[in-house]
């Protein structure tokens, strides 16, 4: 079966959220989509769908992330849809492995974990857009190696309560605080 705009408009319709700029980006991110069947494409204007991991381990303590090499900081593992395929899971699932070599990663929950419309400048080969960031919630077992792909500086698991000492815009600290909340009512 074949993910579309109509199935990802769904989904954000389904997604609740207490956080008011998540409100703001479901609305963005729907408008996008009921706009365009083609807004999975990297090559959309002037914005497209990326996919993102949180990954944490088990006892939810820990945090897989990644020292960006163009961008210069650290984030959660992800990147955009592959052209085959616009299903958002398993482009997720690709580019958690991708980018952290790990096998064995699994959804701690099989629905949307958090939402970011984040602006990227302008480049060599792209005028600037919006990443309209699709992020679910996996976990990985911190004993198994990672690698350092070429997309990134280095990838290393973080523990959660330090996550703002890498990175502490909002986008990252709300799925942080998801985090605590959920490790709370465990």
């Amino acid at each position: 079966m074949s993910y579309s705009s109509v199935d990802l408009i769904k989904e954000l319709n389904d997604f609740i959220t207490v956080h008011e700029d998540e409100v703001v980006f479901i609305n963005r991110t729907i408008a996008l989509a009921e706009a365009s069947e083609n807004c999975f494409h990297r090559n959309h204007l002037p914005g497209h769908i990326t996919c993102s991991a949180w990954i944490t381990n088990p006892e939810m303590n820990l945090v897989l992330m990644t020292h960006h090499k163009k961008l210069g900081y650290w984030f959660q593992l992800g990147g955009h849809c592959d052209e085959d395929t616009n299903d958002i899971r398993i482009n997720t699932m690709r580019e958690a492995k991708e980018e952290s070599g790990l096998t064995q990663i699994t959804f701690a929950d099989p629905y949307i974990f958090d939402l970011d419309v984040h602006r990227i400048p302008e480049s060599s080969k792209m005028p600037e857009h919006y990443h309209h960031d699709i992020r679910f919630w996996l976990f990985a077992n911190p004993d198994e190696k990672v690698i350092v792909s070429e997309e990134s500086n280095d990838v290393k698991w973080i523990p959660l309560e330090e996550v703002h000492n890498y990175n502490a815009y909002r986008s990252i600290t709300r799925m942080v605080d998801k985090t605590l909340l959920k490790r709370s009512l465990m």
